[in-house]
């Protein structure tokens, strides 16, 4: 039997005895980790990346889901995830984007203003979570960076878009639910609960997949989808707890959270800043958990080692 079919045959199960300690070697992990500046980096390329998507995300998603639909979702996201108290000014800029004319020259802008916002903010994550998951610059020509690089721009185009149409769609699915429970349920109080069972429980499902893919391949590691799966889900449930916090104190004791326009913005870039900070202690479990498991990530790309050993 080879080497690479037993690797897939290994458990990535933990004993009870073993849990704590995979809680505690994280944290000390994560301790040695510049948190501070991958987070403060993540959010600045995440604030100017945010405008260019909802245009793109209404001027394209619109089409197929109608313009309301998608101004709604995105509302409603930075209303119950973010904790912005006051969207007025934002939607009232969304409104003054020339949407319903779509002619060319406006969607090459988009395009343009997607390729690169969206690949910057996911070239800033990739970094990061390559220091997290202990992953090596790889060593390469100039013409195999350029060629990644392109590869990675694609790469973020169908990413993104698969993360925007998974949220729109579990709006829609979330929307439906609520309105099927209020026929179904006459009492009030059951009402309650089960919207609120599914606005709760919606954002963790959403949460998870996108971790899911996030720790899946936005890196130069190979991970199974398994520890993938375990690290988003330990993110998951970690970053709906942290965010019920982080929106409570945005929307009570954050300066500028009735700032208008302005203050929308201070709010993103706090909450990208704070919820970074749990992505990447995720992360860091999720390595932490792959070397416990007897399963380390390792560099896609061969090492400069390897390489001298391969001529040698």
């Amino acid at each position: 039997m080879s080497k690479e079919s037993t690797s897939e045959k290994k458990s990535i199960r933990l004993s009870w005895s073993e849990i704590p300690g995979l809680f505690k070697e994280t944290f000390v992990e994560y301790s040695k980790e510049s948190t501070l500046m991958h987070s403060a980096s993540l959010a600045y390329y995440t604030l100017f990346a945010m405008l260019p998507l909802m245009y793109l995300a209404i001027n394209f998603l619109g089409r197929v889901v109608g313009n309301e639909v998608v101004r709604e979702t995105i509302a409603s996201l930075l209303q119950n995830q973010v904790g912005i108290s006051d969207i007025s000014g934002i939607m009232e800029f969304l409104k003054t984007i020339d949407i319903e004319q779509r002619n060319f020259f406006m969607e090459a802008i988009g395009i343009g203003a997607l390729l690169f916002s969206c690949s910057a903010f996911l070239f800033s994550l990739k970094r990061s979570i390559n220091d997290f998951f202990d992953i090596e610059k790889p060593s390469l020509t100039k013409r195999k960076i350029l060629l990644n690089n392109i590869l990675f721009r694609l790469f973020s185009i169908v990413i993104i878009a698969c993360f925007g149409i998974l949220i729109i769609t579990l709006y829609i699915s979330e929307t439906v639910l609520i309105s099927m429970g209020s026929s179904l349920f006459e009492n009030e109080t059951l009402k309650y609960f089960y919207s609120n069972f599914l606005e709760h429980a919606t954002s963790i499902l959403m949460s998870f997949v996108i971790f899911s893919a996030i720790f899946k391949y936005v890196h130069d590691g190979i991970v199974r989808w398994k520890l993938a799966m375990a690290g988003a889900l330990f993110t998951a449930v970690l970053l709906y707890g942290g965010q019920l916090l982080i929106k409570y104190y945005l929307t009570n004791y954050f300066f500028a959270a009735k700032g208008g326009l302005a203050g929308t913005f201070f709010v993103l870039l706090a909450w990208v800043y704070y919820s970074a900070h749990i992505i990447f202690l995720g992360a860091k479990f999720t390595a932490v958990y792959a070397k416990m498991v007897d399963l380390p990530i390792k560099m896609k790309y061969k090492t400069q080692e390897e390489i001298e050993n391969s001529i040698l």
